[in-house]
């Protein structure tokens, strides 16, 4: 069957609430079932033979999807790949969702390896000057441009991760965010950050500015508000310790340090449990299984000439002989140390 070829445009005017154009493709189709393109017979964009929707650079080698928007790196094409704006002006009770991505794993088979319902990379591969250059693979942003000093805005939220493991179902583990950075052999990084929380940009008022907001963690079996590995804990600052009512429970294998009545303690593990009053170096009453204790005793040296059948029975804590230049120190198993 010849071509044929329309060289004014085409109106397909339904007069039926039916289809108003079919393209079926053979029973052998592999070329594109639509093709669209410039005046000089470039393609702009197909409909591939499966029904894969492709604009763009086309010629670019990638995984199918059933929407594939290419640029290549001489291309004149925008250097946006998508694009999509909403706006609504009228009242909003129900949640909205602009761009949606589901990915459903059903069935009975089994399943391994990694599998993303949103994936972004960026690759940066120039061989130019980037020293001023930021890359980001993903940026959310949350702008709120309304509202007043009696009726503000709620809340605002730039990212949020949630896991969701609904009735009857069984999870390992559940971790609303990972972050990670990975650095490859004979590679450099000056400075590596999981997590990073940059500078506020403050021109207005800001009531109460938190950097890190943990609520009250305590609907697991052991509940850890921050937990971490091994490395070194740095604080910039004042550390603030909120006052406690009663001692801690008891804890095999930690110290736990804490303030109450306005004096600040250590609690040794279980099952020793003893109180250390860290304050005024006078022994605090101890916890379940455990007595008062020495956390440092000090006395004059003109009081302390000798020492005593007392002194001599709390040796298995610790005992400090100080004048004004220095410190005779005995302590846990009798060691003697002159501190100057």
């Amino acid at each position: 069957m010849p071509t044929e070829i329309f060289t004014d445009d085409v109106i397909i005017d339904g007069s039926a609430d039916e289809t108003q154009l079919v393209v079926q493709g053979h029973s052998t189709q592999n070329q594109p079932l639509q093709a669209w393109q410039d005046a000089s017979g470039n393609p702009l964009a197909q409909v591939s033979g499966d029904g894969r929707i492709q604009s763009g650079d086309m010629s670019l080698s990638t995984p199918d999807a059933l929407i594939e928007a290419h640029r290549d790196d001489t291309s004149t094409l925008p250097e946006r790949g998508m694009h999509s704006l909403g706006r609504i002006a009228s009242a909003i009770t129900n949640a909205i969702a602009w761009a949606v991505f589901e990915l459903e794993l059903v069935g009975s088979g089994a399943i391994s390896s990694l599998h993303s319902a949103v994936r972004a990379r960026l690759t940066h591969s120039s061989t130019g000057d980037s020293s001023s250059a930021e890359v980001r693979a993903g940026d959310f942003e949350t702008v709120n441009q309304s509202g007043s000093s009696s009726t503000p805005l709620g809340v605002a939220v730039g990212v949020q991760g949630t896991v969701d493991n609904q009735a009857n179902a069984y999870l390992t583990r559940a971790s609303a965010v990972v972050g990670q950075v990975q650095n490859a052999s004979g590679a450099d990084i000056e400075t590596a950050v999981a997590f990073e929380v940059a500078p506020p940009v403050n021109d207005g008022t800001i009531d109460t500015l938190v950097g890190v907001d943990v609520p009250d963690i305590e609907q697991g079996t052991d509940n850890y508000a921050i937990r971490t590995g091994k490395g070194i804990i740095y604080l910039g600052d004042v550390l603030e310790l909120p006052q406690q009512t009663a001692d801690p429970a008891d804890k095999a294998n930690v110290v736990q340090v804490y303030t109450k009545d306005d004096k600040l303690f250590a609690k040794a593990p279980a099952p020793d449990n003893t109180v250390y009053d860290l304050t005024q170096g006078v022994g605090g009453s101890g916890g379940a299984g455990g007595g008062s204790a020495y956390g440092i005793r000090s006395v004059d040296i003109a009081e302390a000439v000798t020492i005593g059948a007392t002194e001599q029975a709390i040796f298995a804590d610790l005992v400090r002989i100080v004048d004004g230049n220095g410190a005779l120190q005995i302590e846990d198993g009798g060691g003697l140390h002159l501190i100057v």
